[in-house]
């Protein structure tokens, strides 16, 4: 992806079938910080329910209340895990910028009511505090092996809440995603 992208990563504790139900999934945005939100990402099925089996990722304007689907969740099937991507622009955003964010799980199949939210995130564009040392998106482990992976700690960076990464794992019978905390790094600002 180019750098003129977000990708949120959702790690769940259940696997679902299809990335659409039972549970849906939003990041409301909070783009100017004043703690109210400006723009919500979501999946959603294409044309409708149980319609396509196809999973939009939306970006929703509050504030004009004009909803536009820009891409494919990443998913699969029989997974716990899903990627939202959205162009910076859908939200205002550029390099350097700072938002709040919170990523809320739902009921997506019976009640649409919420059930989980992560709050307070804070992140600013392409100042993460921790990354991947190798300059790799991917790592690849060879069937029942074992990678190291170095990790870079920036002693400046950004506003953020990040604490470590999130590995995704493609094809993966029994792990869908590891999250890494990483210690004695750069304090929280």
């Amino acid at each position: 992806m180019g750098s003129d992208v977000l990708q949120f990563a959702i790690a769940a504790h259940d696997r679902q079938t299809i990335p659409l139900y039972p549970a849906g999934y939003e990041v409301d945005i909070d783009n100017d910080l004043d703690r109210k939100v400006d723009y919500a990402i979501y999946q959603q099925e294409q044309t409708g329910f149980a319609a396509t089996g196809l999973s939009l990722v939306y970006v929703l304007n509050v504030e004009t209340g004009v909803a536009t689907a820009y891409y494919y969740t990443i998913a699969d099937f029989d997974s716990s895990t899903q990627v939202f991507t959205v162009p910076l622009s859908a939200l205002g955003k550029s390099r350097g910028g700072t938002f709040r964010f919170d990523v809320l799980a739902y009921d997506n199949y019976f009640s649409g009511l919420v059930t989980d939210v992560i709050s307070g995130m804070r992140w600013t564009v392409d100042l993460p505090k921790y990354s991947v040392g190798n300059g790799q998106d991917t790592v690849v482990v060879p069937p029942g092996g074992q990678a190291r992976v170095p990790v870079t700690s920036k002693p400046t960076t950004g506003r953020t809440s990040q604490t470590g990464l999130l590995f995704l794992y493609d094809n993966n019978l029994s792990d869908d995603a590891q999250a890494v905390a990483v210690t004695g790094g750069p304090p929280a600002p």
